[in-house]
Parts: C-alpha cells; sequence; structure tokens
C-alpha cells in the first residue's frame, strides 16, 4: 500500500504522545452498541483470515487470494503489501449468534464467551461453509475501545524559534503533506489523492483499523493499557516496519485525542493531533 502521512512521519523517528489525561468517567461516552457481541474470529483453516468486530458495528474480513488461512492478529498485515490477503469493510448487525456483515454475507456462532467455536459463514451469493475458528471476545472497560471519525486534524511544525501550524477539517493526506512540503519539509510523493480517514476502530479485542474513504482498509493490532496504547502494524510493501509504537490518549469536551509527534531533522520537530469523535 502506498505510503500515507504517518507512514511518512513515523518512519523519521516514532514518539507517539497526547496531552492532557484520561478521564473515562467525566466525559459521558455512552455504550457502544454492539460492546457486547464485539470481538475477533481467527479461522483455523480456509480462505477467511480473520473478522474483526468493533464495538460501534463496523467489520473488516481477512480474506486470502492465495490460500492458506488461520493467521494470528499480530502476523496479519495490511491490504496490497503481497501478502495474498484482501479486506473488506462495513456495517454489521447482531441478531442472537447471527451477524449480518452487510456487503458481504452472515456469520453464525456462539458469541457468549472467548473460546473455540463453530462458525459458519456465508458470503453473499456463495454457500455456507463451517469451519473451527478462535473467538476473542471484546474485553470492553475502557472508552477507547469504539469506532472513531477525525472531526480535526491539527498540524505543528516547529523549526528553532518558529512556529508554523494549520488546521484542517477531516484528515485528508494530502492536505497535510503539503502543509509539511510548504514548509520546507517533502515527505511521499505516492500518497493517493484524496484520501482520507472514513473511520478509526480500536478494539477490545486486540484489532486497530483504519477504512479509508476509497474503501481501503489498513489493519494492525494492539493492546491497552491505562491510557497507553501499544500496537504492531506491518508493511512489508514499504520495507520497513516504522508501525511499531507506543501511543498516548486523553479525553477532552466529550473528544478522543491523538498527537503524533516525530523529529524531521536536528532543528525541526513535527506533531500531527487527530481529534476524534465518537460515531455512535
Amino acid at each position: 500500500m502506498k505510503k500515507t502521512i504517518f507512514a511518512a512521519l513515523a518512519a523519521l523517528l516514532p514518539l507517539f504522545i497526547s496531552c492532557g489525561n484520561q478521564n473515562n468517567t467525566e466525559e459521558g461516552f455512552e455504550e457502544p452498541r454492539f460492546v457486547q457481541s464485539a470481538g475477533q474470529l481467527i479461522p483455523a483453516s480456509g480462505t477467511l483470515q480473520s473478522v474483526d468486530l468493533s464495538e460501534s458495528g463496523i467489520f473488516v474480513v481477512g480474506e486470502t487470494t492465495g490460500g492458506g488461512g488461520g493467521q494470528t492478529l499480530k502476523a496479519r498485515t495490511k491490504a496490497g503489501d503481497g501478502s495474498g490477503t484482501k479486506y473488506t469493510s462495513g456495517e454489521y448487525e447482531v441478531n442472537g449468534n447471527v451477524y449480518t456483515l452487510k456487503g458481504w454475507g452472515t456469520l453464525e456462532f456462539s458469541n457468549t464467551a472467548s473460546g473455540d467455536v463453530e462458525l459458519t459463514y456465508t458470503p453473499s451469493g456463495k454457500s455456507a461453509v463451517t469451519v473451527n475458528a478462535r473467538f476473542t471476545k471484546s474485553t470492553a472497560g475502557s472508552d477507547i475501545y469504539r469506532s472513531w471519525r477525525v472531526d480535526k486534524t491539527r498540524v505543528t511544525l516547529v523549526q528553532g524559534a518558529t512556529t508554523y501550524a494549520a488546521e484542517f477539517s477531516g484528515c485528508d493526506f494530502n492536505e497535510v503533506a503539503d502543509f509539511f512540503e510548504d514548509n520546507g519539509h517533502a515527505l511521499s510523493d505516492d500518497i493517493p489523492s484524496g484520501r482520507r480517514i472514513s473511520t478509526l476502530s480500536i478494539t477490545g479485542a486486540g484489532a486497530l483499523f483504519f477504512v479509508y474513504n476509497d474503501g481501503a482498509v489498513d489493519v494492525g493490532s494492539c493492546t491497552v493499557s491505562g491510557n497507553v496504547l501499544n500496537y504492531v502494524w506491518a508493511d512489508s510493501s514499504m520495507g520497513y516496519s516504522f508501525e511499531t509504537g507506543r501511543v498516548s490518549f486523553s479525553f477532552q469536551d466529550g473528544k478522543c485525542i491523538f498527537v503524533i509527534e516525530a523529529k524531521l531533522d536536528g532543528n525541526t520537530t513535527a506533531s500531527v493531533k487527530l481529534v476524534l469523535d465518537d460515531i455512535d
């Protein structure tokens, strides 16, 4: 997959921080709609490699295009990296043990607890397939576990005693890249034109995924401890694994705040702050 603004920044020097402290008790976030049904499925065999079900009703299905199956979460990489995995995302609904993944098909399995399950999945227009799978139920317990939309992106460059800043609606990678280039720091020239984040999901089953406005999906894994998120986000197509890091997050005025900081050279630091809205 082509480089994003996050790749270009983090490839230089990953340093992820945020301002403020986590405060789950005073922000008034409502419990996501599907917190009791969310989780992750890893089939033991077949072409269906993984299914992630976010607490807010967003799914990501990973299907192999070259055989195999049964990958672990930490082994997964992003679509388009040559691994032969196709990712599809959309919204889902739940009725008991039956999940309807809009635009993809249905799943049926026991979703009451983590463990080995018998999974029957039926892609749209195809026959049902039954396989053994491992279900990891969402642990919930933190307001971070839900799907988010980017409300604003605030970008800052500090060059010695001079500070440059800009704010954009949503998150358009080209806008952010242009800001850096206009201020003397050209980034990747292969960012897809018009690429914007549609949703960012963090799940209590250990998944982190971005869905973009053009339907592309980036997938990684994560763990949360307090207000720190540690993540693994491999991308062999770039020739490096920049996306291994530590993110602190905070809640302010009903929003979640992420700040990405990187040192661009000996005299310049950059930060990209994402102001996130709960989609529920």
